[in-house]
């Protein structure tokens, strides 16, 4: 298994709360399923955390699913190709999306997460939830309608939702 090595968003390697938030991504570390490669964050959500999921949401700065995230990163990754060529500048290697999912996939759902995490590492992270679809859905919608995958699309929301994993920003929110 490969070893993770953080390049977070600028604003959180300028907070000086940041080796806090490099511990929290750390402290549960694991391969996304069994014989995965790639390790990932397996994180109990805070309030603040599923406060900011829910703005990021209503601001449309995240996209649901993995029918629909994978199209987009491709997409953008594009992009970011021709602008990386026309500039004459190489790639950024840093965070500034997050892939969220919850922990009821399938094999091959996780498959699927980490082959999006294998061809984009670069710039998305990866959270695995300590919750079902069900329960992700109850916090952001109110009812049991299942999501099992989301990316924040967005670098500020992205800053936001990492600042969100700290325990004080849980007394915080409300």
């Amino acid at each position: 298994m490969q070893k993770i090595e953080f390049h977070l968003p600028r604003k959180i390697e300028a907070d000086p709360r940041r080796a806090e938030i490099e511990a929290i991504l750390a402290q549960d570390l694991k391969p996304i399923w069994s014989r995965g490669r790639i390790p990932v964050s397996h994180l109990t959500p805070t309030t603040a955390f599923i406060t900011c999921v829910r703005n990021a949401a209503g601001r449309k700065q995240i996209e649901k699913g993995l029918d629909q995230i994978e199209p987009y990163l491709i997409t953008e990754k594009n992009g970011l190709i021709v602008t990386s060529e026309k500039s004459g500048t190489p790639l950024a290697k840093r965070v500034s999306r997050l892939l969220v999912f919850t922990n009821d996939g399938s094999e091959r759902f996780y498959r699927g997460c980490e082959t999006l995490l294998f061809h984009h590492g670069d710039r998305v992270l990866g959270i695995r939830l300590d919750l079902s679809s069900a329960e992700l859905g109850q916090e952001l919608y109110g009812i049991e309608k299942g999501l099992k995958a989301f990316l924040v699309v967005d670098r500020e929301a992205v800053t936001e939702m990492l600042l969100a994993l700290l325990p004080e920003s849980d007394s915080m929110s409300s």
